[in-house]
């Protein structure tokens, strides 16, 4: 009798083992397939471990040249080179702490493009998104490029500007719509000249939000595909991430009354170059270094997204293997605000610059922040 309730009692122990084993089995497989699959904030883990040197990537000749030889006059060389861009005003206090920034493994400066009259975006940016300095052991730092004012009293407010934050990028050109594209192009020019090899260029506008965690998350994992066996990270290899919009697909207009009108004579495809639209994107400051280099060569399209990261970028012979999207830029922004949380989105568009669209930039930018901090920072991924 003894036996037996002995016999019973061990198995309703290998039973509660079993169980338990189970149960601990399931949460760890649950814990890797979310950490490598689902998870919007961790991305995918899985990276190719054969890189053994940064430069060895292979391209296909074959495929870079077919997508070269219909693109008309913006893959040509212009005969003379585009002078380059004068400053007024320099980001004296980020140009500082980069000189003599030598330990992180790496770092970014946000580049936004900003009205002159729009300080009170700068002002938001600097009280949200843009205070967050330290993320993931990475610098982040944050320049305005404006053009010059032809009032008196707005040029004076932005001197003032400057000398406070030290945050202004003045170009010696007058702010307008049509600056647009050269206004990226100066932030190009002054990333070329100023940052190392290690810092990240972002290209972003005045009317966004970053999730500056979610956003370090992405790429520390970017970085991670970029790095060898030996733990050498391959700025050098790092390709171009469209943060808030990738287009595979996009047609011109065709319409001669369109705004964005584009005669088939100066480019005869059926789409753009693949691209980023222009609310954020970024890649490495050597990338920066080249595409600045051949935009003094290339003709002039006044839509800056599509020249900058599709022309100029195709120009540097790599085809699209330097194009990649960030998660969520591949969807609709409906789709990818109704069915992602906002703290999983790494940046938001607030419509700021939409003539048909009333809405308070500043104030939406300091909920949407208030909206983070309540919810607590998107987790990011160690």
């Amino acid at each position: 009798m003894m036996n037996v309730k002995r016999i019973k009692i061990a198995t309703s122990r290998r039973r509660l083992c079993a169980l338990l084993a189970g149960a601990v089995i399931g949460i760890i497989l649950y814990a890797i397939v979310d950490w490598l699959f689902v998870s919007p904030l961790c991305f995918k883990r899985i990276r190719d471990l054969t890189l053994v040197r940064c430069g060895v990537q292979r391209f296909d000749g074959n495929v870079i040249a077919k997508l070269s030889a219909t693109e008309g006059i913006y893959m040509e060389e212009m005969p003379e080179e585009r002078p380059q861009i004068s400053f007024l005003l320099r980001p004296t206090a980020v140009e500082e702490l980069v000189e003599n920034l030598h330990l992180a493994r790496w770092n970014m400066v946000y580049l936004v493009k900003s009205a002159v009259y729009n300080w009170d975006r700068r002002d938001a940016i600097r009280q949200t998104w843009g205070s967050e300095k330290v993320v993931n052991s990475a610098i982040f730092q944050v320049v305005f490029i404006l053009g010059k004012s032809v009032n008196g009293t707005l040029a004076e407010q932005i001197q003032l500007e400057s000398e406070e934050y030290g945050d202004i990028l003045l170009c010696n050109e007058t702010d307008s719509a049509q600056f647009l594209p050269e206004k990226v192009v100066a932030g190009m020019q002054w990333a070329s000249e100023v940052l190392p090899e290690n810092w990240l260029y972002a290209s972003i506008d005045d009317d966004f939000v970053v999730n500056p965690s979610t956003l370090a998350g992405y790429l520390d994992y970017l970085i991670s595909t970029r790095t060898t066996v030996s733990g050498e990270i391959c700025f050098g290899d790092l390709p171009m991430a469209c943060v808030y919009n990738y287009q595979s697909a996009d047609p011109p207009s065709r319409e001669e009354d369109s705004k964005w009108y584009m005669p088939f004579e100066n480019y005869p495809g059926d789409y753009w170059p693949v691209y980023c639209r222009g609310g954020m994107y970024t890649t490495s400051s050597k990338m920066v270094k080249d595409l600045f280099e051949k935009s003094r060569s290339t003709a002039h399209l006044y839509l800056d997204d599509v020249w900058i990261t599709g022309f100029m970028r195709r120009k540097l012979n790599k085809g699209d293997y330097n194009i990649v999207p960030a998660p969520l830029s591949v969807m609709t922004e409906r789709s990818a605000h109704r069915d992602h949380a906002l703290e999983t989105q790494l940046v938001k568009h607030l419509w700021g610059n939409i003539n048909t669209i009333e809405v308070n930039v500043t104030n939406r930018m300091l909920e949407i922040w208030k909206t983070y901090s309540l919810n607590g920072r998107a987790p990011t991924c160690g």
